[in-house]
């Protein structure tokens, strides 16, 4: 398709981008409800400080899907020079802030980091994609439904008592609802 029709790579390359960002919408609100939940099972109660860790880290995962998807755009239309400046620049990006920000605040600025640099990787390959290939660019509209329902999604952090494992449960349940609604289904 990338060599021989546009037309499908571009529909192709949409319904991938807003099934990663409707995807990563869930993991944001799973992970950031139920990461005391996943620290426990994964690492133990000893832990626990590191819950907010994770929640800036499904904020990154959430990027990195949708932005996988742009990289096998890329990819097909063998913008290969493109791929390499993009993921040198992700590094770089991820090197230096990790170095002042990891050093300032521990494991959140390195978090915090990783979060920086996959948004910089998103956005050159959005940049880098609509150059030279604008009709295969997704739209954005998926991310407009995304973002309430994400927001609804994490609601139930405002009900005190409830376990994250129920937090987590109940927001994800709250997310898929509202994207249903929103009809953000493709």
């Amino acid at each position: 398709a990338a060599r021989d029709d546009h037309d499908r790579l571009s529909y192709g390359v949409d319904r991938v981008f807003q099934a990663s960002v409707i995807l990563g919408g869930l993991f944001v609100v799973s992970l950031s409800l139920g990461a005391e939940f996943a620290i426990g099972v994964v690492a133990g109660d000893d832990f626990g400080p590191s819950a907010g860790v994770l929640r800036i880290q499904a904020a990154a995962l959430m990027c990195s899907f949708a932005a996988t998807t742009l990289f096998y755009a890329l990819l097909s239309l063998r913008m290969h020079r493109a791929i390499l400046l993009i993921a040198s620049s992700v590094l770089i990006v991820n090197v230096l802030l990790a170095a002042v920000l990891g050093s300032a605040h521990g494991a959140d600025g390195a978090a915090w980091s990783t979060l920086a640099s996959e948004v910089v990787g998103l956005t050159i390959a959005f940049v880098a994609l609509r150059r030279r290939h604008p009709s295969v660019v997704p739209p954005l509209d998926i991310v407009a439904r995304v973002a309430p329902a994400v927001g609804a999604g994490l609601l139930p952090v405002l009900l005190p008592g409830l376990p994250s494992v129920a937090d987590a449960a109940l927001g994800s349940l709250i997310y898929i609802a509202v994207i249903w609604i929103l009809r953000a289904v493709p």
